[in-house]
């Protein structure tokens, strides 16, 4: 009896100690900072009490009623202080601004809506906010609103909701046009969470780190099953009549080798994230390199249509598409120059190469017919040749016969 009087008295403590620290995050709140607060939580808390919320702790004690918030899980709160700006509060939850990022993917309760509403609301000035309510005049009550206020109005009259964004778009054009950049961003990353299947538990197990995606053995099994094929290299070798190594490996195989030493090895020093960072404002750049015509070769039908359809696709995904035409030895190697030294990448999430041509295996055909190998190509693209793209994706898409 008495261990369970002083085990009651230990939750006890921690309960009283744990509400200090949701008074002390109170303490260094401002009014703008609650109003903030209660916008982020609605949907997830009763409006009706959040209308009534006039102080931090009144929020924070409906966020312990919904169960959004206790001793144990304090992540929400750590959420929602991180949105509104409010980090250095983060250390009473015992979290830090770099833990609470890793953790929003996975743990994250707030809606993309929600968050580009937010987001809107900090970038309209009280000037933009008098324009706004100027055009809908007529159905807005006669009331002194905040950016935040006037956009949970509009959500409330059904004028918008994650579905329908017409009326903050017109607004949008006719205000503050740099919107309707958040605005697309927003649809893309909503289309996107659509088809993007949830986070399992084993997902969340790795990206703390506790698991490995492939393991050795796996890598192992794998490359066995391969079958060992020449190297493009070693085919021109044997046409020259040189000596070729016996049994090279496939392309495939010997890239599959490379990630088992250098990526997946787990003795080695360098650290890997299990996913790779994609919320930069801007996606990155996408080239397309499109040869229909050739001096003896058949034009490749078609391919401007492809091409077309890939620059709709990239663009979609927030890239930026630059397409050349019939690209000869020399311009290829312009292109390349040009590219991986482009200051661009330094602001992007990824790059993309796509080349659509004629090939042969391990290499392609500038439209002059010289023979390019892909490893020339992707070569200027490594982090030493292009540093805006160290530890970014990138990817290759080549659309061409391999002989």
């Amino acid at each position: 009896m008495a261990m369970k009087s002083q085990g009651s008295s230990s939750d006890k403590n921690c309960k009283v100690s744990f509400r200090k620290k949701l008074l002390i995050i109170d303490s260094n709140l401002e009014v703008k900072d609650v109003e903030r607060l209660k916008f982020l939580c609605i949907g997830l808390v009763p409006n009706k009490k959040l209308e009534k919320s006039s102080s931090a702790s009144d929020v924070f004690e409906h966020l312990l009623a919904e169960d959004l918030l206790s001793e144990g899980d304090s992540f929400f709160l750590a959420e929602l202080l991180y949105i509104i700006g409010q980090k250095k509060l983060l250390q009473y939850l015992n979290y830090t601004k770099e833990e609470v990022e890793q953790l929003l993917p996975i743990k994250g309760k707030i809606s993309l809506f929600r968050k580009l509403l937010y987001e809107l609301s900090q970038s309209i000035d009280s000037e933009n906010l008098k324009e706004m309510i100027f055009l809908l005049n007529d159905s807005l009550p006669k009331t002194e609103m905040t950016s935040l206020s006037f956009l949970a109005l509009l959500e409330k009259q059904d004028k918008i909701d994650e579905d329908n964004l017409t009326c903050l778009e017109d607004l949008c054009k006719v205000v503050v046009p740099k919107l309707l950049r958040n605005i697309e961003k927003y649809k893309r990353e909503k289309a996107a969470q659509l088809v993007t299947p949830p986070v399992d538990k084993e997902a969340e197990l790795l990206c703390q780190g506790e698991e490995e995606l492939v393991s050795q053995t796996d890598i192992k099994t794998f490359l066995e099953a391969l079958p060992q094929e020449e190297s493009w290299q070693n085919k021109h070798a044997r046409s020259n009549g040189d000596r070729a190594t016996n049994g090279a490996p496939s392309l495939v195989s010997r890239g599959m080798q490379g990630a088992s030493a250098n990526t997946l090895n787990s003795e080695t020093s360098t650290q890997w994230a299990p996913t790779y960072r994609m919320n930069r404002d801007h996606r990155g750049l996408c080239v397309i390199v499109n040869n229909h015509s050739f001096i003896t070769l058949r034009d490749r039908q078609g391919t401007h249509k492809d091409a077309e359809i890939l620059r709709g696709v990239f663009q979609w995904l927030g890239f930026t598409v630059h397409v050349y035409n019939d690209v000869t030895k020399v311009v290829m190697e312009e292109v390349l120059q040009k590219q991986k030294r482009n200051p661009a990448h330094a602001d992007g999430d990824c790059f993309v190469f796509c080349i659509l041509t004629h090939g042969e295996y391990g290499a392609v055909y500038s439209s002059d017919e010289a023979l390019i190998p892909i490893r020339e190509i992707t070569s200027h693209f490594t982090a030493l040749q292009c540093p805006g793209l160290a530890e970014k994706p990138k990817l290759f898409f080549i659309q061409a016969c391999q002989g």
